[in-house]
């Protein structure tokens, strides 16, 4: 592989404004550069791109996603030692410009060297951080893997994500009264409904296997005037079905029973965005994997992740799916760290793993 090309397609992708559903720039770079070197891709009305590779044996994926967190434009990359960050102003964008990097240069040596691989579909997604929308929106027609890899977890190269929880996420607008502040009795206190819900729900971890978060609370208009509206978001996460489904449950009850007692409404949109997963060490796929990793003289690092992936999206439409450690740091915050060192050993894993 080409350690200096390596860096610099990291560093041209992370240049390229792509917050998710801003991902045309960066797609239609990447989809001139490959046909400048003579690679055919796929770039479909969701701007996802997808390669295949032809090769021999089953057929094998992998996947990235093309775009990032805010704050995430104008992003100005800084190189110090192994150690690649922004300026601070920003995210740097490893998550997932590393995966998307290491896949690109991947695909140059394969070409380069006309190297022998399995079948390869390399499937790089967008708008994943708002709720894997392009993994969802992707023809699986096309797609012929039956297993396969994304690369996107802040964990050390080696790291394999043995599960991923069930999540849902809702909307919730809490509807009472406004009325002047001195005559609060003719109004219906929305801010009232809303603390009467969320004292009868848990928040944070909430057992061993689930968490319940509020991420957003809007509402009001003026000082003196009771908030006739409010506006909540937040997302349940398990690993179990079953209390997946209850945790919402509750949810949906402590909102609706405080609005009834306090003479207000709510309007909830609750969706269940991904399902979950959960492998066993002795998974005949985990273990290929695992042997693989030790084979490059690493250590596998087996992960029960908390967060969610196009991993998951995948695994829901029936593709067995294990999710990588990139070797990044401090993803979704400007504190965020690629490291070189990492980046080629990520490329060096995906060789293997394609062979």
């Amino acid at each position: 592989m080409n350690k200096e090309r390596l860096i610099s397609i990291f560093l041209d992708l992370v240049k390229i404004d792509s917050p998710t559903g801003e991902e045309e720039g960066v797609a239609k770079f990447i989809q001139g550069f490959l046909k400048k070197n003579g690679i055919v891709c796929v770039r479909d009305k969701s701007n996802n791109i997808i390669v295949k590779v032809p090769g021999v044996g089953e057929p094998l994926f992998f996947c990235a996603h093309l775009d990032t967190v805010e704050p995430g434009r104008g992003i100005k990359p800084v190189i110090n030692g192994d150690k690649i960050t922004s300026d601070g102003s920003t995210i740097l964008g490893a998550d997932d410009k590393v995966g998307v990097s290491v896949l690109i240069e991947a695909l140059l040596v394969i070409k380069e060297k006309a190297l022998k691989t399995r079948p390869l579909e390399i499937v790089l997604t967008t708008s994943e951080e708002s709720g894997s929308y392009g993994a969802l929106a992707l023809d699986y027609k096309n797609l012929k893997s039956k297993t396969g890899y994304v690369l996107d977890f802040a964990a050390p190269i080696g790291s394999i994500i043995l599960a991923s929880p069930f999540y849902d996420r809702f909307d919730i607008e809490i509807i009472g009264k406004s009325a002047h502040a001195s005559r609060p009795h003719e109004g219906v206190n929305a801010l009232q409904i809303y603390n009467k819900a969320i004292q009868t729900i848990p928040i944070g971890k909430v057992s061993s296997k689930s968490f319940i978060n509020i991420g957003f609370i809007e509402g009001g208009s003026v000082r003196n005037t009771v908030p006739g509206k409010i506006m909540v978001k937040g997302e349940v996460r398990s690993f179990s079905e079953k209390e997946q489904n209850a945790y919402v449950e509750k949810v949906k009850n402590a909102f609706t029973a405080s609005a009834k007692k306090l003479g207000g409404e709510v309007k909830m949109d609750f969706v269940r965005e991904n399902g979950g997963y959960e492998y066993k060490k002795t998974d005949v796929f985990v273990k290929h994997t695992a042997k693989i990793v030790q084979k490059m003289g690493l250590e596998p690092n087996f992960v029960k992740g908390g967060g969610v992936s196009d991993g998951n999206t995948f695994f829901d439409m029936g593709i067995k799916t294990i999710n990588l450690g990139d070797g990044t740091r401090f993803a979704h915050t400007n504190h965020e760290e690629a490291s070189i060192s990492e980046m080629v050993k990520l490329t060096n894993l995906v060789f293997e793993l394609a062979m």
